[in-house]
């Protein structure tokens, strides 16, 4: 009887398991500690290009590389490896445009990033 009963529930915990973690994208895209908002990191930067803090700018941009690079890994098995390389791609291009103080190239950039950001996961 304890045969039979494992013989079902253990594919079947696996199964759900697998799932859990292929569906989670979305959930594990949300902080879980302050150093790692990637959206209030988004918004604080995109202020900063408009305001054109520069230096500001680069420290706002390199902590949200530094979130980016913590989330990444919790959320590589649900999402397309795709979508995480134009992510980063797009941050590479921002931090470009901010050495240069150039700041419609950095803004348009930066709304394309988030766009990726948005949609990780779904």
């Amino acid at each position: 009887m304890i045969k039979r009963i494992m013989a079902y529930s253990l594919p079947v915990i696996l199964i759900m398991s697998f799932v859990y973690v292929l569906t989670s994208g979305e959930a594990q895209k949300k902080p879980k500690a302050e150093n790692d908002n990637v959206s209030a990191l988004f918004l604080q930067l995109e202020k900063q290009v408009a305001a054109e803090e520069w230096e500001k700018a680069g420290e706002t941009l390199n902590n949200l590389e530094a979130a980016v690079g913590k989330v990444v890994p919790r959320v590589q098995y649900s999402v397309g490896r795709d979508d995480i390389i134009n992510l980063e791609r797009n941050l590479a291009r921002v931090r470009g445009y901010v050495g240069a103080q150039e700041k419609a190239g950095a803004l348009s950039e930066l709304a394309e990033a988030r766009y990726f950001w948005r949609i990780l996961g779904k």
